[in-house]
Parts: structure tokens; C-alpha cells; sequence
């Protein structure tokens, strides 16, 4: 306590925390390490130096601070660790890309905390130059800096079961746009006939792409989302173009496939995007996947049907 009452940081714990997620971050540069061995790159001992400086540097925080913490720790060392933590695995986060030489101190630190952060900018303008390590390790970063690992499982459960239950009031909208990205690829793919991925192992790609409901499953998805994005830019519209493709794609790709994940709320948007969504909530995707709904391998048949009534 320091003379006004006022508890003081426990500095050190945090400290040693923070040495704690460095260690942890030089084991996710084990990836990137063993893809620079594969393709027998020439910086590979340059990712493997990359590696022990983070490694060892984490264990000299961790243990220089061991024997020096309290064990109170409050909401002020949460807020100074978050903080914190921000920083420092961007800068070690940095170290490949400084080391090899394949980018400067500036350049670098901005391209990991745009990782970390899942932010999406660039600084980077000959991406298919830089060394297949290199772009492993910046890819890696924005998907270390999703959502935690309790949120990433439960969210992961959620999207493959097409259940949709989040952990958030505001759903998958309280995370980034990048995350959003992600559970839509995912909600489509669980929206697809799981005996299909089958015919993928076993390298029968024809029959997989030939498929009448996958591929009327698509053409759904891509009329339903190219309806609702004009709907939304001629009526209310958002920040973006990019901004509104996402919530209608997002929208409506989680309604046909009964997710029941939401971005925002989808009620106060035009009566005619509103309509397209209605007319999805009849659809539902493919059958022999985890998704509610009629399948659309019904309304295939009824198309079919319908098309020889009206030939006889």
C-alpha cells in the first residue's frame, strides 16, 4: 500500500505473465519454422533463430520475476496485462520479419499488430515475393488474435452444428469482421450433404461438384446475398460497401442454413431485403447436414416435377 491507501500494481505478476504468453508465442513460430524447412528455404535458420530469441526471452521474463510476485492480482493488472500483451507479442511478433531482412522495424511492426488485431490492412506490395515462411507466420497472426479458446470452440461448436448459440448478447457482431468471414465459409460448408465430403477424401471431385443440390445450393446463396446487398444499398445501407456485402451475406447464409447467428439486427432493414429473408426461412440447405429447415434437395425435386407437369 503506498501512503494515500491506494493499493499498488503488482507489476511483476504481470511481468510474468507476459513472459508466460511470449514462451507460448514462440511455439506457434514452430509452424511457420517447419514450413520454411519444407520448401528448404534459405532463411530458415533465420526463422529458427526467430524462434529461440522469443523462446528464451520469455523464459528469462518468466523466471527473472518468479520469486518477486504477491498473489493478489485485480481488475488493474487485468487491464495493464491486456494492454500490454498487445504490445509485446507484436514486437516479438515482429522478429521474423526483421530478422530475414524481408522488412524494416516500421513496416514489420505495423504488419503483425494488423495481424494480431485481425484488422486485415497491408503495407505489403509484392506478397507473392515474400517467402512461404513468412506469409504462414502472417497469416498465423491474425488467426492467434481471434477470439480466445473458449469462444473459439464454443463458436466453432455452434457454427458446425449450424446451433448457433453464442457466448456474446450481440452474437458473432461483437467480434471482427475477419471473424465474421470465417463462421460464414464454415456455416456454408456445414450447410453442405456430409456425405458429399466423402466423395473429397476420396478424390472423386466430379461427383462432388456435379451434385444437383450442392450446386442449386450455391446459386441460392449467391442470388439470395447479390438480392439483399442491392436491397440494403438502395434502402438503409451501412458504413461500406464492404460493410453491407458482409451483413447480407452473413445474414443470409446463417438463416438458410438455420444457424441463427446474427451480425446485427436484421429487422430494421428494406421490406424487400426483409422479404428475401423470409423466403430463405422456407428453404433451409442440403440434406444430410446439421441444418433445420425443408433441405434443398426438395425443392429441387419439386422444380423437376413442376417442369414435367408443365411439358405433359
Amino acid at each position: 500500500m503506498n501512503p494515500r491507501g491506494y493499493r499498488t500494481i503488482n507489476m511483476f505478476f504481470v511481468i510474468n505473465l507476459l513472459g508466460r504468453i511470449v514462451v507460448i508465442e514462440s511455439l506457434f513460430m514452430l509452424f511457420p519454422l517447419i514450413t520454411s524447412i519444407y520448401y528448404d528455404e534459405a532463411i530458415k535458420f533465420k526463422i529458427l533463430a526467430s524462434v529461440l530469441i522469443t523462446f528464451f526471452s520469455g523464459l528469462l521474463i518468466f523466471f527473472s520475476t518468479k520469486n518477486l510476485i504477491r498473489k493478489d492480482f485485480s481488475k488493474r493488472e487485468s487491464f495493464l496485462l491486456v494492454t500490454l500483451s498487445w504490445l509485446v507479442i507484436s514486437l516479438f511478433g515482429l522478429i521474423p520479419f526483421v530478422i530475414t531482412g524481408e522488412l524494416n522495424f516500421t513496416d514489420a511492426f505495423f504488419e503483425t499488430v494488423s495481424g494480431f488485431t485481425t484488422t486485415g490492412a497491408s503495407n505489403l506490395f509484392d506478397i507473392e515475393a515474400m517467402p512461404k515462411s513468412l506469409l504462414f507466420w502472417r497469416s498465423e497472426t491474425h488467426w492467434i488474435g481471434r477470439m480466445d479458446l473458449f469462444e473459439s470452440l464454443t463458436h466453432t461448436f455452434g457454427t458446425v452444428a449450424t446451433g448457433g448459440f453464442s457466448t456474446r448478447s450481440a452474437s458473432v457482431g461483437a467480434f471482427s469482421p475477419y471473424i465474421q468471414y470465417v463462421i460464414v465459409v464454415f456455416m456454408i460448408l456445414a450447410g453442405i450433404n456430409f456425405s458429399l465430403y466423402l466423395y473429397l477424401i476420396k478424390r472423386n471431385f466430379s461427383k462432388f461438384f456435379k451434385n444437383e443440390e450442392l450446386k442449386f445450393y450455391i446459386l441460392i446463396i449467391i442470388i439470395s446475398t447479390a438480392f439483399v446487398f442491392m436491397f440494403l444499398l438502395i434502402g438503409k445501407g451501412f458504413g461500406s460497401i464492404e460493410e453491407t456485402f458482409r451483413h447480407s451475406i452473413f445474414q443470409t447464409v446463417s438463416i438458410l442454413t438455420t444457424t441463427g447467428y446474427g451480425t446485427i439486427d436484421y429487422l430494421y432493414w428494406p421490406h424487400a431485403a426483409l422479404a428475401v429473408i423470409l423466403l430463405l426461412m422456407f428453404v433451409g440447405a442440403s440434406a444430410g447436414s446439421t441444418t433445420g429447415n425443408m433441405k434443398v434437395i426438395r425443392h429441387v425435386i419439386f422444380v423437376k416435377n413442376l417442369k414435367i407437369i408443365l411439358n405433359r
